[in-house]
């Protein structure tokens, strides 16, 4: 069951945050841009091959926070 605090429906740019965590504020600009853009791409190719289960609406996917919680673990699990 989802805390209070933590949403039902995460939009992908917060999964990116979540699952990457938050980009070193001392890189370069430019560098935390490109690293941005890897995770989402990365975070929209699982979701388009399934792997993230998500709905798309528009040009935006959400994301049930118990499903990626079960992705999160499956990345742990996957590393080694």
């Amino acid at each position: 069951m989802a805390s209070v605090s933590e949403p039902l429906i995460i939009k992908t740019d917060q999964a990116r945050e979540i699952l990457f965590g938050e980009l070193d504020p001392e890189l370069p600009r430019e560098q935390r841009k490109r690293l941005k853009n890897q995770h989402m791409e990365w975070l929209r190719r699982w979701l388009r091959e399934g792997k993230l289960r998500g709905k798309r609406n528009g040009r935006d996917w959400y994301i049930a926070s118990h499903e990626l919680r079960r992705f999160a673990e499956t990345m742990t699990t996957n590393d080694g």
